[in-house]
């Protein structure tokens, strides 16, 4: 009697749980200007900060979207008892 042998593949299942933070995070991400250069950085600009000045500008200008874009809590209904 014959047997066919095959090669073992593994049966893993696909991760399809996803949350909210999740999605989030996926959509916005920061990511500076500087990282989608394809060339190097240039030493001067290493050596001075430049980039550090660049990073830190950008990213208040990202944290101050994201925190525009987020939806605020609305306290109507509860009243103030001071």
């Amino acid at each position: 009697m014959a047997v066919n042998w095959s090669r073992a593949v593994p049966c893993i299942p696909k991760d399809n749980m996803t949350t909210e933070a999740g999605k989030r995070a996926e959509n916005k991400s920061f990511l500076a200007s500087y990282e989608n250069d394809n060339c190097p950085p240039p030493m001067a600009l290493l050596i001075g900060w430049e980039y550090a000045r660049i990073w830190k500008r950008e990213h208040d200008a990202f944290v101050k979207d994201c925190k525009k874009s987020m939806k605020k809590p609305k306290y109507n209904n509860v009243k103030n008892k001071n």
